[in-house]
């Protein structure tokens, strides 16, 4: 394929362990979760939105705003007990209108497409955002506690809607 160079506006914000309050990484991805004005796409490995994430997703859907979460199964997390403490919010998502779509390593190793990893367990790592067909969220950062205020994260915000409209398109063929 082709490479095409595109241009947009990028905020980068790494951090340490933030002593009990959200690190700037964390801030980078949730401050464009709440630019959104239609749809945020989310992809998580380890998810536990807590109450401040709950809210913001309340907020969101009064808004007319669609989210939707692309997170691990049971049977692809490595972290079971993350997963629990996840299990533990997904009904309140769901009636709050978030379309929830988990990983399960059992299609991939049956379909023997995109991902296949013989016997290996496969599961999702990707930690990306997608705001309103616009913004483009990468890092390191989970939507956890640990990457909140625990562990050293990073993430990359980028304003750009020709890169998120050729990352779509190159998902989808897959």
């Amino acid at each position: 394929d082709r490479v095409r160079r595109e241009t947009g506006h990028v905020r980068a914000a790494e951090a340490d362990p933030a002593m009990g309050r959200p690190s700037a990484a964390m801030l980078g991805v949730l401050d464009a979760m709440a630019e959104a004005r239609s749809d945020v796409g989310i992809m998580s490995p380890y998810f536990v939105p807590g109450p401040v994430g709950l809210q913001m997703m309340r907020s969101a859907a009064r808004q007319g705003v669609r989210t939707v979460l692309y997170t691990n199964s049971l049977a692809s997390s490595d972290e079971p007990l993350v997963h629990h403490r996840y299990a533990g919010y997904r009904v309140e998502l769901l009636r709050i209108g978030v379309q929830i779509h988990e990983f399960s390593p059992t299609l991939v190793q049956r379909s023997r497409g995109f991902g296949f990893t013989g016997p290996a367990t496969a599961r999702l790592h990707a930690k990306v955002t997608v705001v309103d067909d616009r913004l483009l969220v990468v890092g390191s950062v989970n939507l956890d506690p640990r990457s909140a205020i625990g562990n050293t994260e990073m993430s990359v915000v980028i304003d750009s809607p020709a890169l998120v409209t050729g990352m779509l398109r190159l998902s989808a063929e897959k």
